[in-house]
């Protein structure tokens, strides 16, 4: 059994990730601001952007997965912070949640061999920094990076909910 530090574990994928650990016997830990309770799980209070907390709260984990979003600044002192915490620590693996963002305005056959793209906005700019920061680590250190495109499922507000509400107000916005 695994301790599985998840930040950014209130989110929706977090929350997913957690359940999902938990299912398969290991010992989720819910990191977030203002931490949800979740049946089976840990949780603690971090602020991603703190990083003695980060390290803290990196002491009691055997894996880390980073899940946080937010704007630029955020995601890339989680980077930062995480890529901290586990070179001092016993912490050997890391699962980093980045975005086909960072592919830009590449056209074509896109795999994980593919650079950078260009015409990057201010989201897969920070998704670039943030992979860049993880990748950075000791080679003893193994950082699995996941480039999803969109999300979807139940309680997805991003890209079920606020589209929904969109189309119920006539307002279909960038569709």
């Amino acid at each position: 059994m695994q301790r599985v530090l998840i930040f950014g574990g209130n989110g929706f994928v977090g929350r997913e990730v957690a359940r999902r650990a938990l299912n398969s016997g290991h010992m989720p830990i819910i990191a977030s601001r203002r931490p949800l309770p979740f049946p089976g799980c840990r949780t603690l209070a971090v602020d991603i952007t703190d990083k003695s907390a980060v390290l803290s709260a990196c002491r009691d984990a055997d894996v880390v997965v980073n899940c946080v979003a937010g704007n630029a600044t955020t995601m890339i002192a989680a980077a930062t912070n995480i890529a901290h915490a586990v070179s001092a620590s016993q912490i050997d693996t890391i699962v980093h949640l980045s975005s086909m963002a960072v592919y830009g305005s590449t056209e074509g056959y896109i795999d994980e061999t593919t650079a950078f793209g260009s015409n990057l906005g201010w989201y897969g700019a920070a998704k670039c920094k943030a992979e860049k920061i993880l990748n950075g680590l000791t080679p003893d250190k193994h950082v699995m990076i996941l480039r999803p495109g969109c999300i979807i499922g139940p309680g997805s507000h991003q890209w079920g909910g606020r589209i929904a509400k969109l189309l119920q107000t006539y307002r279909t916005g960038d569709i």
